[in-house]
């Protein structure tokens, strides 16, 4: 059972190497001659071989991607088909390719600071929408959306729905927000951290 698979490949990369051999090895080696001499038969051999090793490894790895690509792909469209189960999957897939593909930009359209948990807690978030018509009808204010993400995973967070009156609105950068959620504090903006300089107490 092992020795079979073993001289099958052997034969099929003699088979390649010969072949090879017979196209590549007379100009090959008139090409080196010049400069090798008698080594440039020797040389063009030992090129030809490792050409045909590496092409294989090649063809091998893209098989393998081909094949990975495609079992994902009927594994995703099950996912579809199953009630309840696309109801999640593919929201969460289209966040997540929102996030990978444009850091956010066509998600969101401002950062800002709203007092969340409480009052004298300021969290940073990301405006998703700014017409909230029936929310507005049934509190009586005008209120935007706001994504308030976690750290470090900014794909999850809460929802929150806001008077815009208590919405403070960032100049920063979307991509800047997302460097101070994801590290914690740690990374931001420009002049962000000044790393000689103590908290006082």
């Amino acid at each position: 059972a092992i020795i079979f698979p073993v001289l099958a490949t052997i034969l099929i990369l003699k088979y390649l190497i010969v072949t090879t051999n017979n196209i590549l090895l007379a100009p090959l080696t008139k090409f080196l001659e010049p400069n090798l001499g008698t080594l440039a038969l020797i040389l063009a051999k030992f090129l030809i071989f490792i050409g045909v090793i590496f092409s294989v490894i090649l063809i091998g790895a893209g098989t393998r991607v081909l094949l990975l690509r495609k079992l994902f792909s009927i594994g995703e469209g099950l996912l579809y088909k199953m009630p309840f189960v696309n109801k999640i999957y593919r929201p969460i897939k289209q966040t997540i390719n929102t996030f990978m593909e444009g850091g956010g930009r066509e998600l969101f359209k401002s950062v800002v600071l709203v007092q969340y948990p409480r009052k004298g807690i300021y969290s940073i978030g990301f405006v998703t929408n700014t017409r909230n018509e029936e929310i507005n009808k049934k509190t009586g204010a005008s209120t935007i959306s706001i994504f308030v993400p976690t750290t470090p995973s900014p794909a999850t967070g809460w929802v929150i729905m806001v008077p815009k009156e208590e919405v403070i609105f960032l100049d920063m950068s979307i991509e800047d927000a997302m460097k101070i959620i994801i590290s914690g504090g740690l990374v931001g903006p420009e002049g962000w951290q000044d790393k000689n300089k103590k908290i006082e107490s």
